[in-house]
């Protein structure tokens, strides 16, 4: 607010002259330009500091933690289970120690024939398509028919709880 008296003026545009007004009146203006700078300013202010915040939680995003002191992929596309010639790929876990990760999952075997798996690849690949690391896995023995096997990879001093997604690539013989 400003208050004015006989002869002041604001900003050229307001003359007050001895006619306006007796000698004892005050009038008062509500300076309006000030007060939308001012609001506008802190608005800005605000805005940039919403800003900020935000871009810090994005780029400084840490790794939740499990109670047991492993950190886990969590991934969505990375855990979803997989049907890859008549076995099924599921339960399918990522840890990191912060050392190694490991890769643990269950393959089911869901026909009325032994399935011989010698060799398989498991490909780990990031958000892009590209292969972040490769695990040659080795399978002497055969999975029975309507039957279930447990599998951990070990992954030395790769961290894959940010992997995106999981390719298996089969070597099968049906019995």
């Amino acid at each position: 607010m400003l208050i004015l008296t006989k002869g002041d003026t604001m900003d050229n545009k307001v003359n007050i002259s001895n006619n306006d007004f007796d000698s004892n009146e005050v009038i008062t203006i509500d300076n309006n330009k000030k007060s939308n700078k001012i609001k506008f300013i802190i608005l800005i202010g605000v805005v940039l500091l919403i800003l900020v915040i935000i871009l810090f939680g994005v780029f400084n995003k840490k790794k939740k933690v499990g109670e047991d002191g492993l950190i886990y992929n969590n991934n969505e596309s990375f855990v979803k289970e997989q049907v890859i010639e008549n076995l099924t790929f599921s339960n399918i876990k990522c840890t990191y120690d912060g050392k190694d990760s490991l890769i643990s999952y269950t393959i089911s075997n869901d026909t009325d024939k032994d399935i011989s798996l010698k060799n398989y690849n498991v490909i780990v690949k990031n958000k892009k398509g590209v292969a972040i690391t490769k695990i040659a896995a080795d399978f002497s023995n055969s999975i029975k028919a309507h039957d279930k096997v447990e599998i951990v990879n070990s992954v030395v001093g790769v961290d894959l709880t940010d992997a995106y997604s999981m390719e298996l690539k089969l070597n099968v013989n049906k019995k």
